[in-house]
């Protein structure tokens, strides 16, 4: 007579090979449905629609977007990898899009700010971030009205993009646990 916990290990056993293999398929649908779309970096007139959209909401000539990395912890993470996980640096690192834009090679795009004409983008950025002309960061202890001004009006951008987070934490419980 069979052993009732070899049978339930095996019953097991090729219900997560289904489970995977249903994941797979899943995930090669969404790809081939949405890959073209949305998997690839920006092109110029998708580029040119966020710095005039972002001008007319936030009165930012040439901004592209605000960019802010949430932190993810990893609950169980092996002790050989802590530390590597993804965060603001390492992120940055690997982006496509920002690489370009640091070597002067992403979209070309036109906005005009106090009667200059420029050709690139650059997103708003808190202190983390590095040095680069991309990015724009926040006046840590302003001085006079047009600092203190220009603090609160970035501030206020920059909120705007963990708002959004934050509504995306609230439907997905993924995104707000450890992993």
């Amino acid at each position: 007579m069979p052993d009732p916990l070899d049978m339930f290990d095996e019953y097991l056993q090729d219900w997560v090979k289904q489970l995977l293999w249903a994941l797979r398929q899943f995930c090669n649908c969404i790809q081939a449905i949405f890959g073209p779309e949305y998997l690839r970096k920006p092109n110029a007139d998708e580029c040119q629609r966020l710095i005039d959209m972002h001008g007319r909401v936030h009165n930012f000539p040439g901004m592209m977007g605000s960019i802010d990395c949430m932190h993810w912890e990893w609950r169980n993470c092996p002790v050989a990898w802590k530390g590597q996980s993804n965060n603001d640096i390492n992120v940055l690192d690997s982006s496509h899009l920002f690489n370009d834009e640091c070597r002067g090679e992403g979209p070309t795009v036109r906005c005009m700010a106090n009667g200059t004409q420029y050709n690139r983008a650059y997103y708003l950025a808190d202190g983390i971030y590095p040095r680069w002309p991309v990015f724009v960061k926040t006046i840590r202890q302003p001085v006079g009205p047009k600092q203190t001004y220009f603090a609160a009006k970035q501030e206020s951008a920059r909120k705007d993009v963990e708002r959004a987070f934050g509504v995306l934490q609230s439907r997905w419980a993924i995104l707000r646990c450890p992993v």
